[in-house]
């Protein structure tokens, strides 16, 4: 008798931080062997300045793909939330204190991505 598993049919990609050019990479592919992050006009990085954030195979409310370390809401809830890696799958993090939930399946329908750490730090201050 055959086992049936179920695949995960979560697309695997990365964007990438330049945090000495302050600026977001989106279209580049990553060679797994030796951590090189190649960007389609065959530009090479890797100095230690680039941090890699995954996709999590699931968009906003609005169609915006979701990567690790973005910042989103919810409607009706004023806080902000940070989506992060933890132990094998993602997870919202609430920014100004150290409580997570687990899974971030209802970000379809409910969450919006504001941001990201990089680019919109300010989205970081503490509540008030």
């Amino acid at each position: 008798m055959e086992k049936m598993v179920k695949e995960n049919k979560r697309e695997i990609k990365f964007r990438a931080w330049d945090s000495d050019l302050k600026k977001m990479f989106i279209h580049f592919s990553v060679r797994s062997t030796d951590g090189l992050i190649i960007t389609p006009n065959g530009a090479v990085f890797y100095d230690g300045s680039i941090i890699l954030m995954q996709y999590t195979g699931l968009k906003d409310k609005n169609g915006k793909e979701i990567y690790e370390n973005d910042i989103v809401t919810f409607a009706g809830i004023k806080e902000k939330f940070q989506i992060v890696w933890d132990e094998g799958g993602f997870i919202l993090r609430l920014l100004w204190f150290n409580l997570f939930f687990e899974g971030i399946k209802g970000m379809s329908y409910y969450g919006e991505v504001i941001g990201n750490i990089y680019e919109n730090p300010e989205l970081l201050k503490e509540r008030k």
